[in-house]
């Protein structure tokens, strides 16, 4: 946060920016079988069926 700081940015940003990355990361994760059960859900494609290709 010291960086955004001195950039010009409040503490708030700096707090998003490091929660966004740490988000974006457990969000693109293809072996977490939460998120890529409920996006293949919301495809309308068998759970978990592309488990064979991984």
């Amino acid at each position: 946060m010291p960086m955004e700081i001195v950039l010009g940015y409040d503490a708030m940003t700096g707090y998003a920016m490091v929660c966004f990355g740490a988000m974006a990361g457990f969000l693109t994760s293809i072996t977490n079988p939460y998120n890529v059960g409920v996006a293949q859900g919301i495809a309308d494609l068998p759970l978990f069926s592309g488990m064979g290709y991984v």
